[in-house]
């Protein structure tokens, strides 16, 4: 269960970004937010996954609990087992210009043993379907691939909750649809 209450946050140098906000996600519980773009909605997604106040300095108030846990002394690594973020700009988010060793990293930078992450690879790899691209340079994928890629980076550590910020937002309709299954397919393994 992620907890905010009474949030308020704004960047450095910036006026007050989001105020007061109280929520509750459960477990299972899938939670989608609307709104215009400059309404806060990237900032909420970082602040849950830790990215704000630490990569994104500012002003933070409030509590922010992950399993009832205050995050306030969380190391960002003990974070990221729990919330596992897929960016609005996938590329962003790429360490490796090849597809296996981009879904394997997560893996290899907690020291996982070479056995298992292969296997967690191998897995992440079938499972979103992304065989047939397994020679393709990441540079070269659409960006619907790139973002099923950025996914199986993330499903590899097989995390409790996963946050997407504006996960469509460079796909085309038929991405887009791929997209929502893959979701609904996470959302099943997380039940």
């Amino acid at each position: 269960m992620i907890e905010l209450r009474d949030v308020s946050f704004n960047y450095n140098g910036g006026d007050e970004c989001i105020s007061n906000i109280d929520l509750c996600i459960e477990d299972n519980e899938c939670v989608v937010l609307m709104g215009c773009s400059g309404n806060g909605k990237t900032t909420l997604t970082r602040l849950i996954n830790g990215l704000a106040p630490s990569y994104y300095p500012g002003k933070l108030t409030g509590e922010i609990t992950i399993n009832g846990k205050l995050v306030d002394n969380m190391p960002q690594w003990k974070r990221a087992r729990h919330i596992g973020s897929i960016f609005q700009d996938p590329k962003s988010q790429f360490f490796s210009s090849e597809l296996r060793g981009e879904i394997a990293f997560a893996c290899e930078n907690y020291g996982m043993i070479t056995d298992i992450v292969c296997a967690r690879t191998d897995a992440a790899i079938s499972d979103m379907k992304l065989s047939h691209l397994i020679e393709t340079p990441i540079d070269r994928l659409s960006n619907g691939e790139k973002q099923k890629t950025a996914i199986a980076s993330v499903y590899v550590l097989n995390p409790e909750t996963y946050v997407f910020d504006e996960p469509s937002a460079n796909l085309d309709d038929e991405a887009t649809e791929h997209l929502a299954q893959i979701m609904k397919q996470l959302k099943k393994l997380l039940i």
